[in-house]
């Protein structure tokens, strides 16, 4: 059941194959296509910019280089503006990708092509990973997509009928599934409440270490109390009871701060270290998170004249000579969390030669977000795509600046800073 809420996401980078087709010179012609898919459903979705748009319409294609399936499925036109930018979304059946029976893991690629007398011309393509297949794969068949809308309704109408026959067969099942699912999400409330509460707790168990005075005060009273009951009983001799008290208060003064002046030294260095300000120059991030992803960029360049507007942060320096050195795959930890996300903005990266990466912390030393820095000039040009991605917030460097990308990756979603 969780496997078919799962989302399946993968980004291919398209890249110019044709030339001529550019609608400035002076900019880069480049796009992606995103492929997504969550229970039966499957989005197929094109973006391109700097196209040159004339009579000759262009159309999105989905390539499939697998052993058992090799053809290529157009799916339809793409409308480009007079900037020269296109966007388009086709969403299908996971097993009907262009109403073929075709199952969308059997895409190896996608491209941007027009149709020149049947003759397709590829202005753009590319392939998931960057892994271009070794034998000719223009000269595979095309097939266009079916119209799927009225077969889509009918198949809608099938499952509607089935899923109300099953609900009425299997009602009893359904409602003890729910009353599963509802404890199960109250245990995780319950769980996630204990925590907070626990967290909180040590935070005042810190603060409320003050026992020397009152075991003083609490002793003193009791030497009082007995040197009443003393005089009461009119004891003599006078000197044995002054000995008592010296013998008491002595213990009192001399033996009780020796435990409690060490356990307030050890609170109070605690104290110390809980609130020294982060160092992101010289200072490690905390836990065993910061272990495993201080471990990662291991052998990164660091970039101590990085970003100063961002507080706390350790930034490193990521060269990239060509996208085959952003599809190495040898150390699998580096690649899934610097190459593999910056696949997709290879034409930008390339004009400079090298992108950033960034370990935003709290003032505590514990990370809190990954920053993704791709450099450029404030200008929309060079804002990658548009900012539609995450590339919202550009900084000023000295390099030139940087548009910088945030990604939470305990919620593995981008966030756009409230500053």
């Amino acid at each position: 059941m969780a496997n078919s809420n799962r989302l399946y996401r993968n980004f291919v980078i398209l890249q110019e194959d044709e030339r001529g087709y550019a609608n400035s010179e002076d900019k880069t012609l480049s796009g992606y296509s995103k492929i997504e898919a969550r229970g039966d459903r499957c989005k197929i979705s094109f973006y391109a910019q700097n196209l040159r748009k004339d009579n000759d319409e262009y159309c999105m294609m989905v390539i499939c280089c697998k052993k058992d399936m090799k053809q290529i499925v157009n799916l339809g036109p793409i409308a480009i503006s007079e900037s020269g930018k296109g966007d388009s979304t086709k969403e299908y059946n996971i097993a009907n990708i262009g109403g073929l029976d075709l199952h969308f893991d059997k895409i190896s690629g996608t491209a941007i092509a027009k149709m020149k007398e049947g003759i397709p011309v590829f202005v753009l393509c590319g392939f998931l990973n960057g892994q271009q297949p070794s034998d000719n794969w223009k000269n595979y068949t095309i097939v266009k997509a079916a119209d799927l809308k009225n077969k889509y309704v009918d198949k809608l109408n099938d499952k509607d009928s089935k899923k109300e026959f099953k609900k009425i067969e299997k009602k009893s099942d359904v409602k003890e599934k729910n009353k599963k699912d509802e404890c199960e999400r109250e245990d995780v409330e319950a769980v996630k409440e204990v925590e907070t509460v626990e967290a909180v707790k040590e935070v005042e168990s810190v603060k409320e270490v003050e026992p020397v005075t009152e075991v003083e005060e609490i002793r003193s009273e009791s030497v009082q109390n007995e040197n009443i009951e003393v005089k009461d009983n009119n004891i003599e001799p006078r000197d044995e009871i002054v000995e008592v008290e010296n013998k008491i208060i002595e213990e009192t003064v001399v033996k009780a701060p020796k435990e409690n002046l060490r356990g307030k030294f050890e609170d109070y260095e605690d104290e110390i270290e809980a609130n020294k300000e982060f160092d992101p120059m010289n200072g490690k991030i905390r836990g065993s998170i910061g272990e495993y992803f201080e471990a990662i960029v291991e052998g990164f360049e660091r970039d101590y004249d990085g970003i100063d507007e961002i507080k706390y942060t350790k930034w490193y320096k990521i060269p990239v000579k060509d996208l085959h050195e952003m599809c190495n795959m040898s150390n699998y930890n580096k690649y899934t969390l610097a190459y593999y996300p910056m696949l997709n903005y290879y034409p930008y990266i390339k004009k400079y030669g090298y992108f950033k990466l960034g370990y935003k912390c709290d003032s505590k030393g514990n990370l809190k977000h990954i920053i993704y820095g791709i450099p450029g000039k404030k200008d929309k040009d060079e804002q990658p795509y548009d900012g539609r991605t995450g590339f919202v917030t550009w900084v000023d460097d000295k390099e030139g600046g940087c548009w910088l990308m945030f990604y939470d990756f305990k919620n593995s979603t981008v966030v756009v800073p409230m500053q």
